[in-house]
Parts: C-alpha cells; structure tokens; sequence
C-alpha cells in the first residue's frame, strides 16, 4: 500500500502513523521526507491498524500537530485528502484531519456524529458537505474527499457518497496556523476518539479509479 501511495501525483505529506513509541510521527511523502512530521500528544502508539500499526486518540486532549507548515497550506484549486480510521460510537463534531482556521479558511475532514463531513473555503464558496455514512461501527473505513476545482466529492471506502457539491476557486489560507490529525486545528478542543491510519494530503485531484483501487489494496471494497 506504501508503494501505491507515494507514486501517486501531487503528494505532499503521507503519515502511515505505524511508529510503536516516540514522540514523532514521520511522514513518507518522497518529496517532503525529512519536513513536515508531527509532535504527537497524548496518543497511544502501536496499536493493530487496517494495514499495519495506527494511534488510538482518547477524544479528550489526544493530537499529532505538524505546526505552520506552508506545504500544507494548498491554495490552488486540487486538493485529495484521505484517513483510515475505527471508532466505536460517534456524537458529536470529531475533527480528523486538516488545517482549517476558525472561520473556516483552509480544509477540515471531520465525523459529525453519523455524517463524514468536508469545511472548507475557497475563493467562490464556503463548503460545508456532509454525507451520512454511520461510522460507528468498531470496523476500519477510508474517508477522502476530493476537490478538482469544479466540484467537491466525498469518498467512504473508495466509494462516491452522494452528488458532487459544485465548487469552484483556490483554497482560502487566511488566519490558518496549524494542521493537526485527531483535533480541531485552530484550538485545543472537538477531538476524535477512536483508531486512525495512514492520513495523506495531496495537492492533485485524484480520480474515482484512484479512490476505489486505495480501498480495494487495503481490503475495505
């Protein structure tokens, strides 16, 4: 699955998260190896993942925080960006992975109770998309959503949920100052609580055949 992922295009930071102690979590993107690792917080390492190891956050104070990185901060107007993940109950707003600001400029993958949900703004639109896809059921799912600067889809193992939200224009950054996996990324507070894998943030567009083909390496389609 490594294999797979870092030959896809336009991919700026992949964090397997499979480190069974420390305090960093590394990323693999070939054209950032080295940069843009994350200070883990609080998050229990080593635990049995979809493929290999994954972090369990404890939905209280649990983070990984990669901090200001300007590579994460994709302003064009392509974006994919994707998490395995296995929680066991779901109420509330649980951020997974992003850089969002608090008012909303940047992107932000989260579970909002039963929906998987994209924040996001660019130039032209505010997007709030959410798709029902009852997460809480203590099995692995992959989550992604895509921007391709026409529209905004939402993938939930490797299948399209929903219509495709029309967006247009580059991605706002304004006020963004961190990206974090497991928590809100403008402030300590809505966390996730569960199992997380392998999150990737791409500055490309990838395809529906892309997704599917992700889902089905890792055995979730």
């Amino acid at each position: 699955m490594k294999q797979y992922i870092t030959k896809l295009p336009g991919l700026v930071g992949f964090w397997p998260m499979w480190e069974k102690d420390g305090a960093v979590a590394r990323n693999f993107a070939p054209d950032n190896f080295g940069s843009l690792n994350g200070a883990i917080t609080g998050a229990t390492l080593g635990q049995r993942g979809q493929v290999g190891k994954a972090y369990s956050f404890d939905g209280v104070n649990d983070s990984v925080e990669m901090g200001a990185e300007n590579a994460l901060d994709i302003t064009g107007d392509q974006l994919t960006v994707f998490c395995f993940t296995n929680i066991g109950a779901s109420s509330g707003d649980y951020k997974i992975i992003g850089n969002s600001g608090a008012g909303e400029n940047g992107y932000v993958l989260s579970y909002n109770t039963a929906n998987l949900r994209l924040e996001m703004d660019t130039d032209n639109d505010n997007i709030d998309l959410q798709r029902t896809v009852n997460p809480a059921d203590s099995l692995w799912h992959m989550n992604a959503v895509v921007y391709n600067g026409v529209d905004v889809r939402l993938y939930y193992d490797g299948a399209l949920q929903g219509a495709a939200l029309a967006a247009t224009g580059g991605i706002l950054t304004a006020g963004v100052t961190t990206f974090k996996l497991g928590e809100a990324p403008w402030a300590d507070g809505l966390n996730f609580a569960g199992l997380l894998q392998h999150a990737a943030v791409f500055n490309t567009a990838l395809t529906a055949a892309q997704m599917l083909k992700l889902a089905k390496i890792v055995g979730l389609a």
